[in-house]
């Protein structure tokens, strides 16, 4: 009975793409036919992903597979990040993309594929579920001391708000309330061309405050009249900040070399390591929806040196 009511729907969907009378719907329907040997769930899997490639073929009006452009590659990648596609799930989905051009190669309908993998760093929800590596104190001190420029500014501010890279990024000179020592994290930055999201999480739109060494930064970045005209605070690209941080690392000698997001785990280990509020660290500043999101990954820094708890009730007689 199930694989009746499987086979009737795989059905089904093919007539939807053959309907669209291109040349798309009709690789697509030919090639989820001979896929019709795999398991069900594989087969349910692989038409979830055709009919994301016909949304965004239909959204770019592309009919033939001529009208498919090198660029619209990375505009597929960028339209799956819009829906919170996992790093995982777009190489997945892209490969089945690009396979159709292999196959239509193979039909002699093409003569070579126009479709190749950008390349993809991991979204920053597969970040924060690594294992995290913080700089300890001393670390964060050395390297903000050795550091210039932009880069300079970026581990300032990342070290001391806790924000992801793509919210940190993403931050706009009308975002800051200088005065009231706050700043409004309204969207994430998702790659080098400025495209934005909304932040990751309902819990993750949040104003935070802003610690003194913070705020001295933030005014002279917002100070300069050289802003671009989206009115973003960083000028330099991820990938360019990112390289200027493994080599001010690898200056320094700290190994094992982190990535730009460790700079949130610093924060939070080396904040809740000296004994600030865990609800102001998790709610206020990382954006975490609970408490026991926070100390699942954070736990381990909390202070540990009391010799002995419930001093309050020596010499109480009860």
């Amino acid at each position: 009975f199930y694989e009746l009511n499987h086979h009737q729907a795989l059905n089904a969907s093919i007539k939807t793409f053959e309907s669209q009378k291109n040349e798309f719907a009709h690789i697509i329907a030919y090639i989820l036919k001979e896929k019709q040997t795999l398991k069900p769930k594989t087969q349910q899997n692989n038409q979830g992903i055709a009919r994301d490639i016909m949304s965004f073929l239909e959204l770019k009006n592309i009919r033939a597979l001529k009208d498919f452009q090198r660029q619209h590659s990375t505009e597929f990648v960028i339209y799956l990040q819009a829906k919170s596609n996992a790093s995982v799930t777009i190489k997945r989905k892209a490969r089945f993309f690009k396979n159709l051009f292999t196959y239509a190669i193979e039909l002699d309908l093409l003569d070579k594929n126009p479709f190749f993998m950008p390349k993809l760093t991991q979204s920053e929800q597969e970040l924060e579920n690594e294992e995290c590596k913080p700089f300890d104190l001393n670390q964060m001190q050395a390297l903000i001391k050795e550091s210039s420029g932009e880069l300079k500014s970026y581990l300032t501010i990342a070290f001391f708000t806790g924000l992801r890279t793509g919210e940190l990024l993403g931050l706009k000179r009308d975002d800051l309330d200088l005065g009231e020592k706050k700043a409004h994290i309204k969207r994430t930055l998702l790659n080098d061309d400025k495209t934005t999201n909304s932040p990751k999480t309902r819990s993750s739109y949040r104003t935070i405050d802003l610690l003194p060494i913070v705020i001295k930064e933030l005014q002279s970045i917002a100070s300069k009249e050289n802003l671009n005209t989206k009115g973003f605070l960083f000028q330099s690209s991820r990938k360019k900040l990112r390289s200027e941080f493994y080599a001010l690392q690898e200056r320094l000698g700290i190994e094992p070399r982190r990535r730009l997001y460790d700079t949130r785990h610093s924060f939070a280990s080396v904040m809740l390591s000296q004994g600030e509020e865990p609800m102001w660290i998790s709610r206020v500043m990382l954006g975490h929806s609970t408490l026991t999101q926070t100390f699942q990954t954070y736990a381990k820094y909390l202070p540990k040196n009391v010799s002995e708890r419930a001093t309050f009730l020596n010499g109480m007689e009860f």
